[in-house]
């Protein structure tokens, strides 16, 4: 899958997006400047980094808005912290 899929979800078009599109290797860029072993253990460490769906057998992806969320509060504590 190339890009983020939409999945009807109500009347929302929510957009996924898989593990080898969230985290960055050697040799290819990420939504996140983290690897693929980060994200897994954020998934276990921090309660507010969202949860992956299974999407099929051996599929899983995150809803791209609730990513998008996390980074805002993650960027917006950074930003009351440093003040």
């Amino acid at each position: 899958m190339r890009g983020s899929a939409p999945l009807q979800n109500g009347e929302n078009m929510q957009r996924l997006i898989r593990l080898s599109q969230l985290a960055s290797t050697p040799t290819r860029q990420g939504l996140l400047p983290v690897s693929p072993t980060t994200i897994w253990r954020w998934l276990k460490t921090d309660p507010n980094f969202p949860k992956p769906i299974k999407i099929g057998k051996g599929i899983t992806a995150w809803q791209l808005n609730e990513i998008d969320t996390w980074l805002n509060g993650f960027q917006s504590s950074a930003k009351e912290s440093s003040k």
